[in-house]
């Protein structure tokens, strides 16, 4: 699934391929205007919000401040002090829906030289979906900026799932389609979380095997995850 949410266009702009920083008075005023526009548009329908370049509980408390009625909370965490912070900021508010990692500005501040299957950000990827998940939170990885080149397009996604989030954010309607298709179950899968859970019960909660694998508590979490 595709992530909820609004872009980050808010701190940044780009010049070519660079991303220019915006200084804290800027940042300061355009969110006063962002907050105005909500506010003339009675809310605009917005689900929810992406809080951009969130490194600390302070971000997420101002945002809920000033827009109060705006649905969801989703912090980008896309700074190596978010990444430390990312259990903190999934757990801080009840209106903090998911962590969505982001990996170009992580890279950029982490002096990261990028691959194009991004091995080099494993370590901050799993520490975000592993500070989610132990808040009960989803998680999100970040959207895929190669939009004209469509292998990556379609490997992006998979790659998202292995690592354990729950989808990805997607810059272009025209990545939806790969990013769904990635996390969605296929007939197999489903197949076998249904087995895992007959042969639970027909063995009454005891350890089995199902197609040679151990059936137990843990398989069987998984299983009811799944359905």
């Amino acid at each position: 699934m595709a992530a909820p949410g609004l872009g980050k266009g808010l701190t940044e702009e780009r010049v070519g391929t660079a991303p220019v920083r915006r200084s804290a008075p800027e940042l300061r005023t355009l969110e006063r205007r962002l907050v105005a526009r909500i506010d003339a548009a009675g809310g605009g329908g917005a689900a929810g919000v992406v809080i951009p370049m969130c490194d600390s509980v302070r971000d997420v408390e101002r945002v809920n401040d000033r827009l109060p009625g705006l649905g969801i909370m989703v912090p980008l965490v896309d700074l190596p002090q978010g990444v430390l912070r990312a259990a903190e900021l999934a757990s801080c508010l009840d209106r903090v829906g998911a962590l969505l990692f982001g990996a170009e500005d992580y890279c950029v501040e982490s002096r990261i030289r990028r691959t194009e299957e991004l091995p080099e950000v494993t370590f901050a990827c799993s520490s975000v979906v592993n500070a989610a998940r132990a808040m009960r939170k989803q998680v999100f990885d970040s959207p895929l900026m190669q939009c004209s080149d469509p292998a990556a397009v379609g490997r992006a996604p998979t790659r998202g799932r292995r690592l354990g989030f729950s989808g990805q954010a997607a810059i272009r309607p025209s990545q939806l389609p790969a990013i769904n298709e990635a996390n969605s179950l296929s007939p197999t899968e489903l197949e076998q979380a249904k087995a895992v859970l007959r042969r639970f019960e027909q063995h009454g909660g005891a350890v089995s095997a199902v197609q040679g694998s151990q059936a137990d508590d843990r398989t069987v979490h998984e299983a009811l995850a799944v359905l």
